[in-house]
């Protein structure tokens, strides 16, 4: 009789090592941006070339990711959210991004409607008598002025205006001279860069710092976006490439900022002198 050959059966599952090699050859591929697909940011909320994580399959810009990363990812990837151990709190303790979010909204909503129901109160009582008194209209005339000033003084300093933060700093980071001052600024890269400033900063750090929530009010963020100017001045001499992007820059934030009634006083804003010259990147 004839041996009929025995069929071999594919493997249903591949080793570490198959993995490896299968791996391998994805990373040889390049990736480019034209690759990837396009769809709404999990972080800034804008259209665009996506990265998606593996886990919870969530898209952001290459830009958005936090902690930075250089170039597109060939491998699986996992968001910062996805890497990090779930904290076990209790849910009538934790209250989500989207409460807090929603609690915002309602506190500037019931502000502005007990505002508003003042201000009718006023005028229906004081109609009779202004008509009648013309140097009690000039007052009160003087008096709304005043009221403008400060309602406009109270919602800087109102809790976070994300909205307008957000669209601040995506145009600060979509800056043709952004490119510095993006992510954090590593030791392998600029050894002493840490020994000069003590307090690093970079937009890409106030980004996540912004969507994680860890900001009060907008006068912290102008605080840490005024830092990364403090130190590109500090450490980077005047006539290099770094410290004249650093310039240019920061007159766009002083311009973004006013036009979105964000305040940036004359006197906080230094122009402290280089002290040492370094090449940063």
């Amino acid at each position: 009789e004839k041996a009929v050959p025995v069929k071999k059966s594919k493997p249903l599952f591949t080793t570490d090592a198959e993995a490896d090699e299968i791996n391998e050859s994805r990373e040889d591929k390049k990736i480019t941006e034209k690759d990837l697909p396009v769809g709404k940011c999990s972080s800034c909320s804008e259209k665009g070339s996506l990265i998606k994580c593996d886990s919870c399959k969530k898209g952001q810009h290459l830009l958005c990711i936090y902690p930075p990363i250089r170039k597109i990812p060939s491998r699986k990837w996992f968001c910062h959210k996805c890497r990090q151990p779930n904290p076990t709190l209790p849910d009538d303790t934790s209250p989500s991004e989207a409460e807090r979010s929603s609690r915002r909204r309602c506190s500037k909503a019931a502000t502005a409607k007990i505002s508003q129901f003042a201000k009718q109160l006023r005028s229906n009582s004081w109609d009779d008598e202004k008509a009648e008194n013309p140097n009690l209209r000039r007052r009160s005339r003087r008096s709304l002025e005043t009221e403008a000033g400060l309602s406009q003084s109270v919602a800087r300093d109102l809790p976070l205006d994300n909205a307008s933060l957000q669209e601040l700093l995506d145009a600060l980071m979509h800056h043709k001279d952004a490119w510095p001052f993006l992510r954090p600024v590593t030791r392998s890269e600029v050894p002493d860069y840490h020994n000069i400033i003590k307090r690093p900063m970079d937009f890409g750090t106030v980004k996540h710092k912004l969507n994680m929530l860890e900001y009060r009010n907008n006068s912290e963020v102008i605080a840490d976006a005024r830092l990364v100017f403090d130190n590109c001045f500090i450490y980077n001499q005047a006539d290099t490439e770094i410290y004249q992007c650093g310039l240019r820059l920061q007159k766009a934030f002083e311009k973004l900022c006013k036009e979105r009634s964000l305040s940036v006083s004359d006197d906080d804003i230094k122009y402290p002198e280089s002290k040492r010259s370094r090449t940063v990147f």
